[in-house]
């Protein structure tokens, strides 16, 4: 069992820079449950644990578990690594736009009814498409074949959702980072991409680059929690040979029991 750590006050500075106020608003019941995710997925004492930067460090504190920043390590090791490799990856999500309400009033003017269950799936769909796109173009598996179709009724909603992140991340401060890309970086998950980028064996902004993970997360399992706006991935991929094609598995949830979808299946009422 992984011993749950209650925050304090004595962080390091490093961690309580990380901690913004969504977090704190939420009474860490999503790290709790990204907690009992990893305790189910499980692992041995030759899995290597990685997350996203500066959020591995607070998973260090509150598991006890070594767990590393991703973006600097090799992909040659990560590739060559026999032994399990579980990934944690940390996303924001506007859920204001696309929730299940407005989904619901969206598809009744489009002569839809949807039950609360369906709007409920299409609202956690919606919520992390973005996401996960980026990550499978990130492996280099083509998103489009993928990923459930976005239905008409919410086409509006979602480029509205896209709107407002576009507009919160011109006026977040991310952008100096990243200055000089060489790309429009727009949103979070542009970003991400030209963030990662910069540890790349070819240094160069791309778009569409492929990360050190590509190949390592191709047939991994993940599991996507989402809770107000914010959104974890765990990811356990096993070592397969190295150029193996395959895409991620992903599954959905939002702390109720699981609901919901794989990367390319699912049928709303």
């Amino acid at each position: 069992m992984i011993p749950w750590r209650v925050p304090r006050a004595a962080l390091a500075p490093a961690v309580a820079l990380t901690l913004s106020a969504p977090y704190s608003d939420r009474g860490w019941r999503i790290e709790s449950e990204a907690i009992q995710e990893l305790e189910r997925v499980g692992f041995d004492s030759k899995t290597r644990f990685y997350a996203s930067p500066n959020r591995h460090l607070i998973w260090t504190i509150y598991t006890g578990l070594p767990v590393q920043s991703i973006v600097p390590v090799r992909k040659e090791y990560l590739n060559s690594y026999k032994g399990d490799i579980i990934y944690i990856d940390s996303f924001s999500e506007e859920n204001e736009i696309l929730c299940p309400e407005r989904i619901r009033d969206a598809a009744r003017r489009k002569g839809l009814t949807l039950s609360n269950k369906s709007a409920e799936v299409w609202s956690r769909l919606l919520l992390t498409h973005d996401y996960r796109e980026t990550l499978l173009r990130q492996i280099g598996v083509g998103a489009d074949k993928q990923i459930e179709p976005i239905p008409d009724f919410s086409e509006a909603l979602l480029n509205a959702s896209r709107e407002r992140a576009r507009t919160e991340f011109e006026t977040g401060g991310l952008e100096l980072i990243t200055r000089g890309a060489g790309i429009d970086i727009r949103s979070w998950q542009d970003w991400r991409t030209a963030f990662f980028s910069r540890f790349a064996e070819d240094p160069a902004f791309r778009p569409h680059a492929l990360v050190n993970y590509s190949e390592r997360l191709r047939g991994s399992d993940a599991v996507i929690l989402e809770d107000s706006g914010a959104g974890i991935a765990i990811y356990k991929s096993r070592w397969h040979p190295s150029g193996k094609g395959g895409t991620i598995n992903f599954s959905i949830s939002s702390g109720r029991p699981r609901a919901l979808t794989s990367s390319v299946v699912f049928r709303p009422e």
